[in-house]
């Protein structure tokens, strides 16, 4: 009869769900086999534990969820399965695997269209274009499950990447990521939920271009309420002055009034006015 599993990785151990019932198991303390190599169609579970001893996972008639999601062949749950199991088959966990690597070297790009493969897993991908990039990722089946891809953008904080899969694979879950800003990101191949790249570290503050950044806009005998289109995608923080009597600028209480696409606003000031906008 099939049934349907669930290995959830928790860290430090991995549940299985099945029947109803969850075993939690300790890393290392486990054993995958296959059976029938030829047939490929099985992935056996032996623990150490005393409750749970032995599972067997039909790859052909069961249903797998969490690790090992999308898997057809007893060899992609197997692998799927050892990337989590088996610290010491990988010599660390994950985290304490990328602490410990230091890039051999960075390779800088100047072009809007950066097209990466396994060659650049030991290299920092340094952006140095000066518009909106584009950053066309390799094919999952192409890449190890242990190589990261690291990217740096400490050039322009006025342009924006976006991460684009091969055909029909994901990017945490989505058809591209888009990464504002200077800052620096790394990706790696996850077996979680399916194959699919996935985000290990990200710097950037923001998530929005010019985020952080301040921008002052001086306006000279303006009368009444000023537009100000600054494309910011979000809601500025900012402060308004207006010159008095004596030409010093004093900070002006006024309403604003944000669009509703949020990259314009309206600051209600009424008669002749000169001064400036200060927005973040």
């Amino acid at each position: 009869m099939a049934q349907t599993f669930n290995f959830v990785d928790n860290t430090k151990s991995v549940s299985i769900i099945y029947n109803n019932l969850e075993y939690t198991i300790a890393k290392n303390d486990v054993e995958l086999f296959i059976p029938n190599v030829s047939e490929n169609n099985i992935v056996g579970i032996r623990s150490h534990s005393a409750k749970f001893k032995d599972i067997k996972v039909n790859v052909t008639d069961d249903t797998i969820t969490g690790v090992g999601t999308g898997s057809t062949t007893a060899t992609e749950l197997k692998d799927a399965l050892q990337a989590v199991f088996f610290l010491d088959d990988l010599k660390e966990s994950f985290d304490e695997y990328i602490s410990t690597q230091t890039p051999q070297a960075e390779e800088d790009f100047y072009s809007d269209v950066i097209n990466i493969d396994e060659s650049h897993k030991d290299k920092v991908v340094n952006v140095l274009s000066t518009n909106d990039y584009s950053v066309v990722l390799p094919k999952l089946s192409d890449v190890h499950v242990n190589n990261i891809f690291r990217f740096k953008n400490l050039n322009d904080a006025s342009v924006s990447g976006a991460f684009i899969p091969f055909s029909g694979e994901l990017i945490e879950g989505g058809n591209s990521f888009k990464f504002f800003g200077r800052g620096t990101l790394s990706i790696r191949k996850s077996m979680d939920n399916g194959l699919k790249w996935s985000i290990v570290e990200i710097s950037n503050l923001f998530d929005h271009l010019n985020q952080g950044k301040t921008t002052e806009v001086a306006f000279e005998n303006h009368t009444d309420a000023y537009l100000l289109t600054h494309n910011r995608g979000y809601k500025p923080i900012m402060q308004v002055y207006v010159s008095d009597e004596s030409g010093e600028f004093s900070e002006a209480d006024v309403d604003v009034d944000h669009n509703a696409d949020l990259n314009s606003l309206i600051v209600n000031l009424e008669g002749v006015n000169s001064g400036f906008i200060r927005y973040i």
